[in-house]
C-alpha cells in the first residue's frame, strides 16, 4: 500500500549515517606491534604441516620476512614441531627468494634437521656454512654429528677448538666429554682417560660427570 511504502522510505531517511570512527592515540599501534598482531597463529595439535602452507606473514608488512623467521623459530621451541618448522622453512623461501637473513634461515634448518633425527641432512647443511660464519654452537654440533658418524678425526678438530675457546662452560662441557668418546671410539685408552680425569676436574658437577667416573672405575656400577 502506499502509505506503507511512504512509510518505509521514510525510515530510510530518518535514519542517520554511522559517525566516522578516528583514531586516537592510543590505538595507534607501532610498527613492531602491528606485526605482531598480523602473524599468524595455528592449532599444532591439529595437522601441522597443512597449516603451514599459508603461514608466512602478509609481503606488503614492512617487516614480513623478519615476522616470518620468528615464526619459523617459535615452531622450533616446541617440541615435536620440527617437521612443520621444515615446511615453513620452505614457504618461507619460496615468498622470500631473496631474503635478507639467509644465516638465520639456514641455522633454522640445522636444528630443524637435528630436532627431526635427520642428522645427515644436518651436517649436510652445516658443510654448506662457510667456516667463518660458524657460530660456536653450530662447530660443536657438527663435531658431534661427525663423532656419531665415527668420523671422529674430524670431530676432534670441531671439540679441540670448541673447548679451548672461550665458549660458554656449557659448551665446552659437551666438546670435552665429546673428544673424550672420540678417543675411546678410535681405541686410545690413554688419551680417553686424560680427557675424562679433566673433565671431573673442570666440570665436578657436570650433567656427565657420573658417566665420566663410571668409565674410569670411579664409582661402583649397579648391577
Amino acid at each position: 500500500p502506499p502509505a506503507k511504502e511512504a512509510s518505509v522510505r521514510g525510515s530510510y531517511r530518518e535514519a542517520a549515517p554511522p559517525s566516522p570512527q578516528v583514531a586516537t592515540p592510543r590505538q595507534m599501534k607501532a610498527p613492531h606491534e602491528r606485526l605482531a598482531a598480523r602473524a599468524p597463529t595455528f592449532d599444532h595439535s591439529k595437522r601441522p604441516l597443512e597449516q603451514t602452507q599459508n603461514a608466512v606473514v602478509p609481503v606488503d608488512e614492512p617487516n614480513a620476512e623478519l615476522g616470518a623467521i620468528r615464526h619459523i623459530f617459535g615452531l622450533l621451541k616446541q617440541p615435536g614441531m620440527a617437521s612443520a618448522a621444515l615446511e615453513l622453512i620452505r614457504v618461507h623461501e619460496a615468498s622470500f627468494p631473496n631474503g635478507s637473513f639467509s644465516q638465520e634461515l639456514q641455522a633454522a634448518r640445522i636444528q630443524a634437521y637435528t630436532a627431526s633425527g635427520q642428522h645427515a641432512l644436518a651436517l649436510q647443511s652445516l658443510a654448506s656454512v662457510a667456516e667463518t660464519d660458524l657460530r660456536v654452537e653450530q662447530r660443536l654440533l657438527r663435531g658431534e654429528l661427525l663423532a656419531e658418524m665415527s668420523r671422529c678425526s674430524q670431530a676432534r678438530t670441531d671439540f679441540d677448538r670448541v673447548y679451548d675457546s672461550k665458549a660458554a662452560p656449557q659448551l665446552r662441557e659437551r666438546a670435552l666429554y665429546g673428544r673424550a668418546l672420540c678417543w675411546a671410539q678410535e681405541g686410545n685408552g690413554a688419551q680417553k682417560q686424560r680427557d675424562l680425569y679433566e673433565y671431573l676436574f673442570r666440570f665436578p658437577d657436570g650433567p656427565r660427570a657420573q658417566l665420566a667416573r663410571k668409565a674410569l672405575g670411579l664409582t661402583e656400577v649397579q648391577p
